[in-house]
């Protein structure tokens, strides 16, 4: 079986016992797989055991558990999972503004270029999703664009969502000329 990175990251998270009882990590179950692992020299073809299989393979991993380092409960690393490649996505249902700061702590230690870290934000949640017209700047796509200051503690300092800017915080009213200002 071709193993994508969703899959295997699935499996150790079971392993762990994080994705039994952990809400980001999916936990329909669809059966198991075995792994097979080809050895870099002999070329030896072994089987690394079996994993269980989820019906979808993206995986999330909490945003404050990266600036923790670890989980609340000190089971998976999140920025090992991240630099291992088997971290699609980032999540958090209780503090929203770590996942930028997340992705920027990401940037600063060198686990990922930044681009590569906003998309764990962006691109990639909404590929999971199916949502076509989301997650990156193109044409012809919804234009939900966050204006970010990078700083020690990034923050949104404007939003725009369709091509619209629908925030601005005082200190992107000083920046914008008044006739954009008066508009928002």
């Amino acid at each position: 079986m071709h193993c994508t990175r969703g899959v295997l990251a699935l499996g150790y998270a079971s392993m762990r016992g994080y994705g039994l009882s952990h809400p980001t990590v999916n936990e329909v179950r669809l059966g198991y797989a075995d792994v097979l692992l080809r050895h870099p020299i002999s070329g030896a073809v072994f089987s690394a055991g079996r994993i269980r299989v989820s019906q979808a393979e993206a995986v999330a991993i909490g945003a404050p558990n990266v600036l923790r380092g670890v989980s609340h409960t000190g089971n998976l690393s999140a920025i090992e999972a991240i630099a291992a490649g088997v971290v699609d996505m980032l999540a958090s249902d209780y503090s929203p503004a770590a996942l930028i700061q997340a992705a920027f702590l990401l940037a600063r230690k060198d686990i990922l270029p930044l681009h590569a870290a906003i998309n764990l934000l962006s691109a990639n949640p909404a590929a999971a999703l199916r949502l076509r017209d989301r997650g990156r700047i193109a044409v012809g796509l919804a234009a939900d664009i966050a204006l970010i200051e990078q700083a020690q503690r990034p923050r949104v300092r404007g939003t725009i969502r369709r091509g619209v800017p629908i925030y601005w915080d005082a200190a992107m009213a000083l920046r914008t000329p008044k006739s954009s200002a008066q508009e928002i």
